[in-house]
C-alpha cells in the first residue's frame, strides 16, 4: 500500500514494510523457515487482492494486483473499491465479484484534466494487472513495468489485442511530424501531377484546334482554287 513506500528525492523507491512476506522459493532455504499461516487475514482490503480475501495461495500476481491498484490510485485520485462493511465476506464479496470502474471514467467525474489521456492504454494496463484470477494479470511486476515503459514511449502494449489498426495508430502518434512531412509533400506532389495533366490537356486542345483550323482553311483554300 502507498503508505508503506517512500519515493526518495532522486525518485527511488523503497519498500518500508514487508508485512507478512513470504518465501517465493521454500525448498532453498532450511524447512525452518517455512511459509507462515495464521488464523485471521492480514491485509489491507483496499490494496488487496481477491486471493487474498479468499484466504488462497499468495503469490507475486498478488503484488502485480495491490500495484494496479496504487496505480489507479495515482492516476485518478481515488481507489477502485468502496467497502461498505469490514467484515471478511463483505470485503470477499467486493473484491471477487465486483467488477471496478475503469480508471478514465473515474477520473472524468472527479473532472480531472486528465481524464481523456487515461483512456485507452493505461485503462487496459490497470485492468489487466487488476483481473480478477490471478493467471490473467502480468506474469510478473517487470511485465508490468515493461508494458508501462512501452506506452511511455508510445509503443503498442502487450496488454491489447494485436490488430493492424492498433500498431498502425500507435505508429502514426510516434511519427507524427514524418508523417505529417510526407503527407504534404504527397500532397504537393499529387498537386503538381493535377497540374501538369491540366497543362497537356490544354496543350492538346490547342494542337487539335489548330489541326481543325488548318484543315478548314485548307478545305476553303481548294473550294476557291476550283472556283476560279
Amino acid at each position: 500500500k502507498p503508505g508503506n513506500i517512500l519515493v526518495t528525492a532522486g525518485g527511488i523507491p523503497k519498500i518500508l514494510d514487508f508485512g507478512i512476506a513470504k518465501i517465493l522459493e521454500p525448498d532453498l532455504v532450511e524447512a525452518t523457515v517455512m511459509n507462515t499461516r495464521t488464523g485471521m487475514l492480514l491485509f489491507t482490503p483496499e490494496y488487496g487482492s481477491p486471493e487474498q480475501s479468499r484466504g488462497e495461495r499468495i503469490t507475486t500476481a498478488s503484488d502485480v494486483y495491490s500495484l494496479g491498484v496504487i496505480l489507479f490510485e495515482l492516476l485518478s485520485g481515488q481507489r477502485p473499491y468502496r467497502f461498505e462493511s469490514r467484515s471478511p465476506a463483505a470485503i470477499e464479496r467486493v473484491l471477487s465479484e465486483v467488477v471496478p470502474p475503469t480508471m478514465s471514467s473515474v477520473a472524468l467525474l472527479r473532472g480531472h484534466r486528465n481524464a481523456r489521456a487515461l483512456a485507452g492504454d493505461l485503462d487496459t494496463i490497470v485492468a489487466m494487472a487488476m483481473r480478477k484470477e490471478p493467471d490473467r494479470r502480468y506474469g510478473s511486476v517487470a511485465l508490468l513495468l515493461e508494458d508501462i515503459q512501452r506506452y511511455r514511449a508510445g509503443l503498442p502494449v502487450r496488454a491489447r489485442p494485436d490488430t493492424f489498426g492498433y500498431r498502425a495508430t500507435k505508429f502514426a502518434r510516434r511519427h507524427a511530424g514524418w508523417l505529417a512531412a510526407a503527407a504534404f509533400f504527397l500532397v504537393l506532389l499529387v498537386g503538381f501531377a493535377v497540374s501538369m495533366a491540366l497543362q497537356a490537356k490544354r496543350v492538346a486542345h490547342q494542337r487539335d484546334l489548330a489541326a481543325e483550323r488548318a484543315e478548314v482553311a485548307g478545305e476553303v483554300s481548294r473550294f476557291l482554287v476550283d472556283l476560279f
